[in-house]
């Protein structure tokens, strides 16, 4: 499109009109070309001396183009920006859309049209539960039969990118279904829908089987809770070469919650001490290695072993082959 020689560019603005004058501009006609050097009478060169240039009449015109002055006092100074504030709801917008200047990476100036993105985060368009916790309730979860996880006294935190309308949390199975035999729930929290305060009749129930998960769910955007149900690894050291459960517990011992046989651990065995390792069965046999060497354990047997909450299944006991091992550190695998 051709430019006459005043074309004007009006930019509007949701606080004033402004108007900037646009002048195309052309290519200079060709550079006169240079003189010779001239000498001063007192010996000195004066310098470079051109002709007069070839003067050009009707210079051919370039590709004409729009200059915008970013720094016209005129354009900027009235201007004061207002403070960034996300949206809580979305209403539709009508009319025909418009063009704006946008400088690009190279410095160019170019005209398309503006996304709301270009101006909002795309977050602050969809609702989202920026945090969801339980502080006081531990993530893993020592299983248990019979009886419910209980919630009584326990606080229930949420934070949203959007005002919310309503709120729930809910207990899912593994299999991400309601679960309906945990008690109390879904519950629903009231505005402005952050905290909720679990009461006694609000408990989780413990799942069939160690190492599944229950997950607890806030609104329509979800955020995730999971608490893993596992059993008690146990170790220790103990006089007795056939020894249970029962025994490596009434000796020197330690508890461990984990659904994991592989681990590292410290002891010190005295005279006549034999070393004990015991965890579930379902966890599959183990290798032991002290000092770099693999070896120096055996299986003595498999017994059947109820928790404190009431879960039984069966477990390994491994023993040292000897005694007396002093400070041993043994690697399980």
């Amino acid at each position: 499109m051709a430019l006459s020689n005043s074309t004007k560019l009006i930019i509007t603005r949701e606080d004033s009109v402004k108007v900037l004058t646009v002048t195309p501009v052309g290519l200079m006609g060709p550079p006169g070309p240079c003189g010779g050097l001239l000498i001063d009478v007192s010996g000195g060169i004066i310098g470079v001396c051109g002709s007069t240039g070839i003067n050009v009449s009707s210079p051919v015109q370039g590709e004409q183009f729009i200059s915008l002055d970013l720094s016209d006092p005129g354009l900027v100074a009235p201007y004061s920006p207002s403070s960034h504030t996300a949206f809580t709801s979305l209403s539709a917008d009508t009319g025909t859309a418009r063009k704006i200047a946008f400088l690009q990476a190279d410095g160019g100036i170019t005209f398309d049209y503006i996304r709301n993105y270009d101006v909002f985060k795309p977050s602050e368009f969809l609702l989202q539960i920026s945090s969801f916790t339980i502080p006081s309730l531990s993530t893993t979860q020592l299983i248990g039969s019979g009886t419910n996880l209980e919630l009584d006294g326990k606080i229930a935190s949420a934070s949203y990118t959007q005002t919310v309308n309503l709120a729930t949390i809910s207990i899912l199975n593994s299999d991400g279904d309601t679960d309906t035999t945990s008690g109390g729930f879904p519950q629903t929290l009231t505005t402005p829908f952050t905290t909720y305060n679990f009461d006694s009749g609000d408990s989780i129930w413990y799942p069939a089987t160690p190492g599944t998960s229950a997950e607890g769910a806030s609104n329509t955007a979800t955020s995730d809770i999971t608490l893993t149900f596992v059993n008690n690894v146990y170790y220790g050291v103990n006089t007795n070469d056939s020894a249970n459960i029962g025994n490596i517990l009434a000796g020197t011992s330690s508890t461990v919650l984990s659904n994991s046989k592989a681990r590292q651990f410290t002891v010190t065995a005295g005279t006549n001490q034999y070393i004990y390792y015991s965890y579930p069965s379902r966890l599959g046999t183990a290798t032991f290695t002290v000092g770099g060497f693999e070896g120096g354990f055996r299986l003595i047997s498999t017994e059947s072993h109820t928790n404190s909450l009431g879960f039984i299944e069966n477990y390994y006991v491994y023993r040292s082959d000897n005694t007396g091992l002093g400070n041993t550190t043994v690697v399980v695998s």
